[in-house]
């Protein structure tokens, strides 16, 4: 819930603000836990509380038109 809220956040920060490169940055570190799955090391999730028995990275891509498109 806490990650949820964290994107809304941001989502409204960057239509006030645009797209400055923290904000960018903090949409990308939120939405890549928020796709992990799995509970790994420091990164402790109550929700998905077990490890994958083979660790993956979480890997995204951002869709430069939409933060061309929202600057």
């Amino acid at each position: 819930a806490g990650l949820t809220r964290l994107v809304t956040l941001i989502d409204r920060l960057e239509a006030a603000h645009g797209a400055p490169p923290a904000l960018v940055a903090a949409r990308l570190i939120a939405e890549a836990a928020l796709a992990r799955r799995e509970s790994r090391g420091g990164h402790y999730r109550s929700d998905h509380p077990a490890s994958a028995p083979i660790p993956t990275h979480t890997r995204l891509r951002r869709d430069l038109a939409a933060v061309r498109a929202a600057a």
